[in-house]
């Protein structure tokens, strides 16, 4: 493999001086927060609550339990939540904690027997885990020609009316549950991303080209086409705002406004690592968001983005490397960079197909 770097600087001293004093500057970086050491570090949920403050839940391997903390000036702190002891870790796994928009902790379970069937407990105070009696995870369905099984759910949140919405790993829509007799009550023609707000969904159409909008009550929906991509993304909701993490960067729209606006460039920060699987996002209530990813080696990172006004808006120094052919060596090897070279932005160039492409640019920012 041919590989050539090529480094480019502002130029002379006496330029670059006066180009640092008329540099734009602010821009959201990136810091990595460990997680409790205590926590197994994979299948971990990640919540804002209702303070605006965020909670991690995970499995302590040592006390063989479910434990929540609070992450609060900068340091976790356990949280008290005896409901999760009422949960039955011999027979079933945590897939997800979440809170619901009516204000309730939830927690989807799956069997681990051979039946794989979902389980949702709600608690009640925090202090009981009660299982809501939802008979369609109950019983097998056909999917497909020789494919029949229980629902293999991937994901539901609440609405604030107490609605289910659920994605089924194996469906290419959205189920609503009735909050009443949680029987099936409609469906949405969406797919994932999705995240409930009151009594609206928001989440990615089935083309992944536009970003929609679902009353619950009205049945109302509306699209907005985007130009980015939305594969392994995240959505969130905050203060009448939709905020979107994918590889591209994070982006946020409020309603009132028409466009998406890039407020974190992914080819600046570990978003854009190749082997990242985004799986949360939170947006906290001073601003900060958060967004918990996969690696790939069933170890979940968690990535801070805060506004830095003595940041450069860009990096001042660039580095090119060109190669015969696209490799995740050294992609790797570009991450590892960045993390120890703040300040300059790498493009990776790689010869395919008759042309060069550019498909690599990263920068990360502590």
């Amino acid at each position: 493999m041919c590989i050539i770097l090529i480094c480019g600087t502002a130029g002379c001293k006496k330029s670059e001086s006066k180009a640092t004093s008329q540099k734009s500057m602010g821009r959201f970086v990136e810091q990595e927060i460990m997680f409790p050491s205590d926590l197994v570090a994979y299948n971990l949920s990640l919540i804002k609550n209702a303070e605006g403050k965020l909670e991690a839940y995970g499995y302590n391997q040592a006390a063989s339990a479910l434990v929540g903390y609070v992450y609060e000036n900068g340091e976790w702190e356990k949280k008290e939540a005896s409901w999760l002891s009422k949960l039955s870790l011999e027979t079933e796994y945590m897939k997800r904690i979440f809170l619901g928009k009516d204000g309730c902790y939830y927690a989807l379970m799956m069997e681990s027997d051979e039946n794989g069937r979902t389980k949702l407990y709600k608690s009640l105070d925090e202090s009981e885990a009660v299982l809501v009696p939802i008979k369609a995870f109950e019983q097998e369905k056909k999917y497909m020609e020789g494919l029949v099984m229980c629902p293999d759910i991937w994901d539901i949140q609440v609405a604030e009316d107490g609605s289910l919405i659920v994605s089924d790993s194996l469906e290419d829509y959205l189920d609503i549950y009735d909050a009443s007799s949680f029987e099936p009550a409609g469906e949405i023609e969406a797919g994932m991303p999705f995240c409930v707000d009151n009594d609206h969904v928001y989440a990615g159409n089935q083309s992944g080209d536009a970003i929609l909008t679902y009353g619950i009550k009205d049945n109302k929906q509306t699209e907005e086409n985007i130009d980015f991509s939305i594969d392994s993304a995240v959505i969130a909701r905050q203060e009448d705002t939709t905020y979107l993490a994918c590889k591209d960067g994070i982006f946020r729209k409020e309603d009132a406004g028409s466009m998406w606006q890039n407020i974190v460039d992914g080819n600046l920060t570990s978003l854009a690592t190749p082997n990242n699987t985004l799986s949360q996002l939170a947006v906290a209530g001073n601003g900060d968001l958060y967004v918990m990813a996969n690696d790939g080696q069933l170890v979940s990172h968690l990535f801070r983005y805060y506004y830095d006004e003595t940041v450069a808006s860009v990096p001042s120094q660039e580095l090119t490397i060109y190669s015969l052919l696209e490799s995740p060596t050294i992609r790797q090897a570009i991450s590892k960079f960045q993390k120890e070279n703040p300040d300059v932005r790498v493009n990776y160039l790689a010869a395919m197909g008759g042309g060069w492409t550019v498909i690599w640019q990263m920068s990360y920012v502590h």
